[in-house]
């Protein structure tokens, strides 16, 4: 089991353990083209440990499987529980997706998609650089050497209370931990989004 070194990882670990959790989150943040494929019925919660200790600072460990039309595909969901943004992310989840795709290998398996996902609620504002943004001054003719994949992010200040409360997700539960998150560091706030429950 991989150290939590922050002491909120273990409260957002107990909130995605529940797979009715991630399913609800799925159904609220997930764009439609992914939500539509996947079979909610199969989601599982994959026991397995992938964050090695240099990942440990940044992630938790939480992976789920999930049937994708007729595949099976792998849904990672990465949690960012810094007040700052870490400059290099991409790199951060490349490293991760590499780990997922060596134990598949490890255990002869078929290597399975991963869609790594961010929740943040850090101050700073989200900066979605590419990787090959990363390299200053980089000439554009090297692109294609640069590693391309995507990530989605859940970005709480993107959200109202209202949103989280009222549209976005169905269970108390999601809602809650959610508003606790955007407001960790604004405890008169945290008072008012809890009002109503």
């Amino acid at each position: 089991m991989t150290k939590i070194t922050n002491p909120h990882d273990k409260f957002f670990k107990e909130i995605f353990q529940d797979k009715e959790n991630v399913a609800d989150f799925i159904n609220g943040i997930f764009p439609v083209d992914l939500k539509e494929n996947l079979d909610l019925k199969t989601l599982q919660l994959d026991n397995t440990t992938f964050i090695t200790e240099q990942l440990e600072e940044y992630f938790s460990d939480i992976v789920y499987t999930c049937s994708y039309k007729k595949n099976r595909i792998t849904i990672s969901l990465l949690f960012e529980h810094k007040s700052y943004a870490p400059a290099y992310p991409r790199l951060q989840l490349l490293r991760y997706m590499l780990n997922i795709w060596e134990t598949n290998i490890k255990q002869k398996k078929r290597l399975a998609p991963v869609i790594p996902i961010i929740i943040y609620h850090g101050k700073e504002k989200w900066n979605n650089k590419t990787v090959s943004e990363y390299f200053i001054g980089m000439d554009k003719s090297l692109d294609r050497f640069m590693p391309c994949f995507d990530y989605l992010l859940a970005d709480l200040s993107a959200y109202s209370d209202e949103d989280i409360k009222n549209s976005i997700f169905s269970r108390v539960s999601l809602e809650t931990a959610f508003l606790l998150m955007k407001h960790i560091h604004d405890e008169e706030n945290i008072k008012k989004s809890l009002e109503d429950y």
